[in-house]
């Protein structure tokens, strides 16, 4: 099973024209949720493969990254509404693509919640050494898992910035 995958979504280019002269990582405000779930409807309904579905974000940000940085492990939150069904979220590359990369890990651990300014998140706290089970350079549009603690690391001597979704319903949800 794959926790990244690549989707098209035909207005990339119009969102990172919209957030990429950001240079830096914030919460997006309910206006801006309004304006991309707008935008952004099409192509979740033809990326989850369900007609007559409403989609809406429930969160957003963009995660800037500054050069060589590396974001440990970590396990996204996601809404209740979601209990039961499969946790993704969509990540759009803004600024210099394919130099981010996502990796997932399993092995035991328990989980902290941990909340900033800019998201929510659950650190894993490992039993052990975790295992990498997949690891992939973000350079197109994404569904990434959220369930599966996962980390990522700038290999660019470049800032980097990426804007990740959450919906409701689930993209994938079965």
């Amino acid at each position: 099973m794959s926790y990244i995958i690549p989707v098209d979504i035909a207005v990339k280019q119009t969102i990172i024209d919209q957030y990429s002269s950001n240079l830096v990582g914030k919460k997006l405000s309910l206006s801006e949720l309004y304006d991309l779930e707008s935008i952004l409807q099409e192509d979740l309904i033809r990326i989850a493969s369900k007609k007559n579905v409403a989609y809406d974000i429930v969160s957003g940000n963009l995660m800037y990254f500054e050069a060589n940085l590396s974001l440990e492990h970590r396990i996204g939150c996601f809404p209740p509404l979601w209990e039961g069904n499969p946790a993704w979220g969509l990540s759009i590359p803004i600024l210099n693509s394919g130099s981010i990369e996502l990796s997932y890990f399993t092995g035991n651990y328990t989980k902290t919640f941990v909340e900033t300014d800019k998201s929510v998140w659950y650190v894993p706290n490992w039993e052990g050494e975790p295992e990498l089970v997949e690891s992939e350079l973000i350079s197109s549009t994404i569904l990434m898992n959220l369930e599966t603690p996962f980390s990522y690391q700038n290999q660019s001597s470049n800032p980097s910035m990426i804007l990740n979704l959450r919906f409701t319903p689930s993209l994938l949800a079965v």
